[in-house]
């Protein structure tokens, strides 16, 4: 339920109605050659234009069309080369959907897709697991990330490992101590009977020499030998004492006397091992019931997600370009000629839209977004302090060129009167914040915005500076680790993918739930 009246392109958002969704992709098996033509533009290659015009996904695409196929331009390509190329991908759809064949492609023990079909290029050292049906492929993949994550299961991450090690060790510590008894009765029965087995090792080198071994059993009285090692084995009670023609019996006596100090001293070691893993695997069973009685939050997803984006304070829906190619689908997409254009006043900015129906935003909205446009531009990484930036209808901006010029992917056209927003600061709150009772979103904006929205749990502050977005985004991670709260999909790419640079943390802020 929408809480504002939005007058859409494609649907109206109005408080009382139930919200819709922006219209999906069509099936592009009910598209003509003509349609796919149409749809596929005149930017970018032939593999890029049909994941993001028609919808077919990037899997599909690598799979049915050769690296030099989808390396195409589409600018140039007739209706015998968009057939041929339709041909070849529907051909690929129609072969999966008869003859499915679902799996699960695992690297070690991280799960990086999902398919009906078997890829034909595997990562090196990544395997492919096979399944009945699509679904338990699906719930198989789901449920190793979740494994993966720590949810659902005491026997991954730290706990598992430390259970494992801890377990290794113990079977060590045993074996070692079974070692060690028999060592001490093999010694004892040395000790008792030394001088018998000086005798025998005396008479088994002298009849070696003099017979051979063959001569040993009824000439010392060996119970068994082993030529080949110089090994004879005598009773001693009930027991068989092995020895060496190789090494004297004074010599032997003192090695079963060094590899008894050693067991001893090695199974102490041992036992303080495995004390010290206990104390891990303790440690690690304390945090995974911590973390279970921590309530799992998964983030949210919106249509405008992908893109950079910022929800005004009046509720309206604005959305940017993270390079040219988004710049140009935010325009061609999204902007109608009563929705609002905004841009920094410097060239290769991101390109706001603010979806606005021919309402006009109050001032303080429009700087809302004029700050993230500003933002997300080159005045970052050289380290702008503030900046302006202007707003015009959409019904101002084209895609045309003057007679004779050429616009490159991602520039437009703007003509009339431009409102200016000036004095924009360079400064950006990123925050997290819970939306529902099992959601959350990663929100941006100026920080009175941010400090200013429901249901903020944490954020950091940043200008420009000489940290890096892999830093920036690190740190905050440890800043909400602390929350009752389990993130799901929280990563440092999603973080960096929102902040415009190189950047100094002048704020920080965590509740203290």
């Amino acid at each position: 339920m929408s809480s504002k009246d939005l007058h859409l392109k494609d649907r109206v958002v109005r408080p009382g109605i139930t919200y819709e969704h922006p219209p999906t992709f069509p099936d592009p098996r009910e598209l003509g050659v003509e349609e796919w033509l149409s749809r596929l533009g005149s930017g970018g290659t032939l593999g890029r234009a049909l994941v993001k015009s028609l919808g077919i996904p990037p899997e599909v695409v690598n799979e049915s069309l050769p690296e030099d196929m989808r390396a195409l331009p589409v600018e140039g390509l007739d209706t015998d080369a968009v057939r041929q190329v339709r041909k070849k991908v529907l051909g690929f759809i129609a072969n999966v959907l008869r003859s499915p064949s679902p799996v699960v492609v695992l690297c070690g023990e991280d799960p990086i897709g999902f398919y009906p079909f078997r890829p034909s290029i595997i990562p090196e050292g990544c395997e492919v697991k096979n399944f009945q049906s699509m679904n338990e492929a699906v719930d198989e993949f789901f449920s190793s990330l979740l494994r993966r994550s720590g949810v659902g299961s005491g026997e991954v991450g730290e706990e598992g490992r430390a259970r494992r090690t801890l377990e290794k060790a113990l079977r060590n510590l045993a074996s070692s101590r079974e070692a060690l008894k028999r060592h001490v009765k093999e010694l004892e029965l040395f000790e008792r009977n030394y001088a018998v087995l000086e005798d025998v090792w005396r008479c088994v080198r002298r009849v070696v020499k003099d017979e051979g071994w063959g001569k040993v059993p009824e000439a010392c009285g060996v119970e068994a030998y082993d030529p080949s090692k110089g090994v004879f084995s005598v009773k001693a009670g009930d027991s068989l004492i092995t020895l060496t023609v190789k090494s004297s019996v004074k010599e032997q006596y003192f090695e079963l006397r060094r590899r008894v100090a050693s067991l001893r001293k090695k199974i102490v070691r041992a036992e303080e091992a495995v004390k010290e893993l206990e104390a891990k695997l303790k440690e690690a069973e304390e945090a995974r019931m911590r973390e279970e009685e921590r309530k799992t939050l998964v983030m949210r997803r919106e249509w405008y997600s992908q893109y950079h984006w910022i929800r005004t304070s009046s509720g309206f829906i604005a959305v940017g370009g993270k390079d040219a190619q988004q710049n140009e689908k935010v325009v061609r997409k999204y902007l109608t000629p009563k929705d609002i254009f905004i841009h920094a006043d410097v060239r290769g900015a991101s390109v706001f839209v603010v979806k606005c129906g021919g309402s006009l935003p109050p001032e303080e909205d429009l700087r809302e977004v004029g700050t993230l446009a500003v933002s997300y531009s080159r005045a970052w990484r050289e380290g702008v302090g503030a900046l302006d930036a202007y707003w015009v209808w959409g019904e101002q901006v084209s895609k045309s060129p003057p007679p004779g010029q050429f616009l490159p992917t991602g520039s437009f056209m703007v003509y009339g009167r431009k409102n200016f927003l000036r004095g924009l600061r360079l400064e950006l709150s990123i925050a997290l914040r819970i939306t529902g009772d099992s959601t959350y979103e990663v929100v941006i904006g100026p920080p009175h915005y941010v400090k200013g929205l429901e249901g903020v749990k944490a954020y950091v502050t940043i200008v420009p500076g000489d940290r890096s977005r892999a830093s920036v985004a690190k740190e905050f991670i440890n800043l909400v680790s602390g929350l009752p709260y389990r993130f799901i999909g929280l990563s440092p790419d999603e973080l960096m993918a929102r902040i415009p640079g190189e950047s100094r943390i002048i704020d920080r802020f965590v509740a203290a739930d």
